[in-house]
């Protein structure tokens, strides 16, 4: 039928019909994880994405190998008009399944790294129920590996879905948590404290390797905020533990 063909141009996110599909599904509340394609090896006339994983409100998931790298066939970005694509990666290179006899095996494929991610998106959104289709997404994206950096190879990276359940987690105050804001943050972030009593704390703020980027201590005030100077942070994604008298603290931000 070549009323179904498609060039490049159409990978807008609102042209062809399984992403306009793809799209309302996501607007009544379905989380859309869909692959980003396989026509990238050296050589093939289509090297780009496929639909429906042009469009901004699904998750298209690129392939990488057991070492990070970019699986030779994943298709590439970004989008017709401009935006990053694919979004994340995956493995999707000699990824460990079980074939239709029941064995285990390995195969390639971003038919594979997109279930891959679509699993540990489930999963993260079965912990936070209370959160939309859309922010489970966005913090996929912001806890990749290269979020700050992203090309039209694997997007914005391998995502650490540990951190995005912080990143989540860290959205709500609780006893143990802090909220932290702006997020992202340029030059200051504030703290909001859950309990007064915690005054005069000492903070370290961490990246994502462990390392101890900043330290110093803090004074909330009257209105359980404090603020600190974040200005000399290179961009990236950090921890900052706050040590109070009788517990810990912590909250995740990204510094731009």
């Amino acid at each position: 039928d070549s009323t179904q063909n498609y060039n490049y141009s159409d990978t807008d996110g609102k042209t062809t019909l399984v992403t306009r599909a793809a799209s309302l599904a996501a607007s009544k509340g379905m989380l859309v994880v869909t692959s980003a394609g396989n026509s990238g090896n050296p050589g093939n006339p289509w090297q780009y994405i496929i639909a429906p994983s042009d469009g901004d409100s699904v998750l298209g998931v690129a392939a990488v190998d057991p070492d990070g790298e970019r699986a030779y066939f994943s298709s590439m970005g970004p989008s017709s008009d401009g935006r990053v694509k694919p979004d994340v990666a995956a493995q999707g290179q000699a990824t460990v399944l079980i074939r239709s006899n029941g064995l285990v095996g390995t195969g390639n494929g971003t038919s594979f790294s997109s279930p891959v991610m679509a699993g540990l998106a489930t999963c993260l959104w079965q912990k936070h129920r209370d959160v939309t289709n859309y922010e489970i997404i966005e913090a996929i994206r912001r806890t990749a590996s290269q979020y700050h950096s992203p090309d039209s190879l694997i997007g914005y990276g391998i995502p650490d879905l540990e951190l995005a359940d912080l990143l989540l987690t860290s959205s709500k105050p609780t006893a143990s948590r802090i909220h932290v804001f702006p997020n992202p943050a340029t030059q200051y972030i504030n703290l909001w404290f859950p309990d007064t009593d915690e005054a005069g704390n000492y903070y370290e703020i961490i990246d994502v390797t462990g390392r101890k980027m900043q330290d110093g201590r803090i004074h909330s005030n009257n209105q359980k905020q404090a603020e600190i100077n974040v200005e000399l942070l290179i961009p990236g994604t950090y921890i900052i533990l706050v040590h109070g008298q009788y517990n810990r603290m912590k909250g995740i931000f990204i510094k731009q």
